[in-house]
């Protein structure tokens, strides 16, 4: 697992993991118990991580923001055959 980015912001770290998730990139944010219990981690914050084959896409996915995802299928109707 590689650290794709680490956050003090729970809001923040949700969002960017849903928005690995919606890519089709499995994510893991790591210490986020620790940083809601103990006030001495907060300096440490949360560790967005995801598989090392992942982590350049990741990358990208985050920095593009919704733009990197694929659209959505399409909703026309096929014709049948």
């Amino acid at each position: 697992m590689k650290t794709v980015k680490t956050f003090t912001n729970l809001a923040e770290a949700g969002f960017a993991t849903s928005l690995l998730e919606a890519a089709g990139i499995p994510a893991l944010l790591a210490g986020e118990q620790s940083f809601l219990y103990n006030v001495g981690a907060a300096n440490q914050g949360m560790r967005l991580q995801v598989d090392d084959s992942d982590h350049e896409r990741a990358m990208r996915v985050l920095e593009e923001g919704l733009d990197a995802l694929p659209p959505p299928p399409s909703a026309e109707p096929t014709a049948e055959v």
